[in-house]
């Protein structure tokens, strides 16, 4: 499996962000509190269904919902969000 593309909306500090990922290996990096466990948390969620803590705080402080979007490319090369 691949993952394409994640977009957040209302998750933690992103209130809306499109990330894309190449082929192999990705580098996530920034200053502390830049949202780079987010980015991990948000994948886990999509796909494993698991956070370490309630999905409410996982949403973004002042709105009400969150949103993760996930754009995968399983072993038989079809694209899934």
């Amino acid at each position: 499996m691949k993952i394409h593309k994640l977009r957040l909306i209302n998750c933690k500090c992103y209130r809306d962000k499109t990330i894309g990922f190449q082929a192999g290996v990705n580098f996530i990096s920034g200053v502390n509190g830049a949202g780079k466990t987010t980015i991990i948390e948000a994948i886990g969620f999509a796909l494993f269904n698991y956070l370490p803590y309630s999905a409410r705080q996982f949403v973004r402080e002042g709105e009400s919902s969150g949103e993760i979007q996930l754009l995968i490319e399983a072993n038989d090369e079809r694209l899934y969000t």
